[in-house]
């Protein structure tokens, strides 16, 4: 699976049981957190590639992947920008711009290839950043495979509009790239969930789509969906595994015709399932939606104009959206298992 994560502590708090909330109001759906708006990350240079694998965007928004090496659960940061110069990159500048103002008071930084230790050991690795905050300089000195923390140098609850981060001086490598994994933009020592590409109008649309997609999932014909969807079009349900009828398989149609068709063995098989269960194999399936539930759905970037939605459940694994934000509406591309 691709995409990007959020920080795996935020992850265990959203998905730690919920507690009892007689006394509150029914949690609303979707129930979204507050993000902060990354208009675009832009870098002086890149490392060329034909598929943007070492684009800057993916400072913000990292691919991560299992750790073969790691406990059960545990993720690699698998993508880094790469400056393009052929030299060490000394200079090369990594640029964060918000979409408005924002308190941010730190940001973290993984600097260097994370992918596998030799990788990191192979490349070169960061010893000095100049780190600005609105063109405010701040340095520190990466240390191996350690968050760097920069704190923003003005007062508490200083707003900025933008953050670099610059290649001051590495330590030299057999391969002569120098790359940063990841940034976190930070307020209170808690990472900011961001939306990337996805202005404020984009974000004041993105709930009343979210309810919209599921009304037309749960409609029997599914009337509306075909509008709301985005071709090719996947989706793999994460109970496939969990009940213990094997793992669950992805299924991938290019037309709506292809998702009707794939719909219409969905809903047969799902009428003949003597455990109430079968694989979508390409159709959709509503929200395991828990009204009581209040914790909050999780937000991850995936990449500029796509988000990750991913909804509290009561399972090992839960549900993910993958929207994409065309311009003028947002439209659901993939359903799959989050993890």
């Amino acid at each position: 699976m691709t995409g990007s994560r959020i920080a795996l502590a935020a992850i265990a708090i959203a998905l730690a049981p919920a507690a009892a909330r007689a006394d509150t109001p029914d949690a609303p759906f979707p129930n979204l957190p507050a993000v902060v708006l990354v208009k675009s990350v832009t870098a002086t240079s890149t490392f060329k590639d034909p598929h943007d694998a070492y684009a800057a965007w993916k400072t913000i928004a990292p691919e991560t992947r299992d750790d073969p090496n790691g406990m059960m659960g545990a993720r690699v940061l698998w993508s880094a920008w790469c400056e393009g110069k052929p030299d060490e990159g000394i200079g090369e500048t990594v640029t964060v711009t918000l979409a408005e103002p924002t308190v941010v008071d730190a940001i973290t930084i993984d600097a260097g290839v994370w992918r596998t230790d030799a990788l990191f050991a192979a490349n070169n690795q960061p010893t000095s950043l100049e780190v600005g905050f609105d063109g405010k300089p701040v340095t520190v000195a990466p240390s191996g495979k350690t968050d760097t923390v920069a704190k923003a140098p003005g007062a508490k609850g200083t707003k900025y509009s933008t953050i670099t981060v610059k290649i001051a001086a590495v330590k030299k490598g057999r391969m002569n790239d120098s790359c940063v994994a990841n940034i976190d933009l930070m307020r209170d020592g808690a990472v900011l969930p961001v939306a990337l590409g996805v202005d404020a109008a984009a974000w004041k649309a993105l709930p009343a789509a979210i309810t919209a997609i599921e009304k037309a999932i749960e409609d029997p014909k599914r009337a509306g969906l075909e509008q709301l969807l985005e071709f090719p079009f996947s989706s793999a349900d994460p109970l496939g595994f969990n009940a213990g009828f094997g793992d669950t398989k992805t299924g991938t149609v290019k037309t709506w015709g292809e998702f009707v068709a794939a719909c219409k063995k969905y809903d047969a098989a799902h009428a003949k399932s003597d455990t109430g269960y079968a694989d979508p194999l390409g159709c959709t399936f509503p929200v395991n939606f828990d009204p009581s539930d209040a914790r909050l759905d999780l937000v991850v970037p995936i990449a500029p104009g796509q988000l990750g939605i991913i909804f509290p459940g009561h399972n090992d694994l839960v549900v993910e959206w993958l929207l994409h934000w065309t311009g003028t509406a947002w439209r659901l591309r993939t359903i799959q298992p989050f993890g």
